[in-house]
């Protein structure tokens, strides 16, 4: 609050307390006294109990904040004491960083203290009590944002700090140019190779890809179970793999990229097998996972099966088809028609009819 006019007794105690009203990203209020009511307020305490005056003034607080912020210094920093800082590329020492907070418990315990930190850090800036403690500061925040963006973990966003302290980390990323070092990657992104080569050394790099692979298998999981189910595998054996063997880095890092090149070459395999687009590989990989070959070998007899069952669920949508369970049984029926005349197992019909369905609700949506 500004005060630029005189209020006396009860209406200037009353303003200020109003300053410490709660709200979110406010943990305290502040006073800027351009009027001078210094004589003012001295006359207003008089007039009151110490117990009506409680909460109003911080003094206490402000020494107490103090023993907060060393305190809680001391426990965020104890994270990476063997991490030596000097000496090392910034993004060396980043990844280091990060990868000590790779589990999931251990990256909640930093969380836990890292906020505490904020709050008393926002709670005394600017008073120069802060100032040993500013360069560390932000350097935590950039690994708190390096590390949500590795991970993928939101828990770890800045937005439920204040505005003063995101500010403070935002410009020291910033500064410090080490933007792109902390930004995640997308390995479907046209930009991913230049996106990868700043991340620096190939243990880095190779913990760059496992995150975006596993975040792209999360989001299309559902468009192409079959397909992604198969890198998930994939990326998980691999994982295993090396932590029970330690692979060289190097190696490491090329099969984890033989894994990503796979979902760039998935609309092209599809093209090659005489399907219009990714889509259509989604239904023909469905039909991969039986027990039994209905197609004795042939990509083209299943091509031409995979575009048939597609062609009934187009024939029988309707507005709103995926609310109208009447259409939907329809289409199941003549699905299952189709499946038997093939000679789908019987005990395999329902669960191949059931994943066909949940994909045209994906894929065949729009009418």
């Amino acid at each position: 609050m500004y005060l630029d006019q005189r209020l006396r007794e009860h209406t200037l105690l009353q303003a200020i307390a109003r300053t410490n009203r709660t709200f979110p990203r406010k943990n305290f209020g502040l006073v800027v006294d351009y009027a001078g009511v210094g004589k003012e307020l001295a006359e207003a305490l008089v007039m009151f109990d110490k117990e009506d005056l409680e909460g109003i003034f911080g003094t206490e607080d402000v020494k107490k904040e103090q023993a907060n912020l060393a305190h809680w210094h001391k426990e965020t920093m104890k994270y990476f004491e063997k991490v030596n800082r000097s000496g090392s590329k910034p993004e060396d020492i980043l990844q280091s960083c990060m990868e000590i907070l790779e589990p999931e418990d251990v990256r909640a315990q930093f969380d836990m203290a890292f906020r505490e930190f904020a709050r008393s850090m926002d709670f005394l800036m600017p008073d120069p009590v802060v100032n040993p403690y500013v360069e560390d500061f932000k350097f935590l925040g950039a690994i708190r944002e390096g590390v949500k963006n590795l991970y993928r973990d939101e828990r770890l966003s800045l937005e439920d700090c204040s505005k003063k302290v995101e500010a403070l980390i935002h410009a020291h990323i910033t500064d410090t140019g080490i933007e792109e070092i902390l930004e995640p990657i997308n390995i479907t992104a046209p930009d991913f190779k230049e996106k990868l080569e700043v991340k620096g050394s190939p243990r880095a790099k190779a913990s760059h890809i496992e995150y975006a692979i596993r975040e792209t298998v999360a989001e299309k999981i559902e468009e192409d179970p079959v397909f992604f189910g198969s890198l998930k595998e994939q990326l998980e054996s691999l994982i295993a793999e090396n932590k029970k063997e330690r692979k060289d880095e190097a190696e490491y890092l090329k099969n984890l990229l033989e894994i990503k090149e796979q979902e760039k070459r998935r609309e092209a395999y599809a093209k090659s097998l005489g399907l219009d687009d990714a889509k259509e590989l989604a239904f023909y990989g469905l039909f991969n996972q039986l027990k039994e070959d209905l197609f004795h070998k042939s990509d083209k007899e299943q091509v031409a099966f995979t575009k048939e069952i597609i062609q009934i669920i187009k024939n029988k949508r309707v507005i709103d088809w995926i609310e109208k369970e009447d259409s939907k049984r329809e289409m199941r029926s003549l699905i299952r028609r189709k499946l038997k005349a093939k000679g789908c197992p019987k005990d395999e019909i329902e669960p191949l009819i059931y994943g066909i369905m949940s994909l045209a609700s994906n894929q065949l949506r729009d009418f």
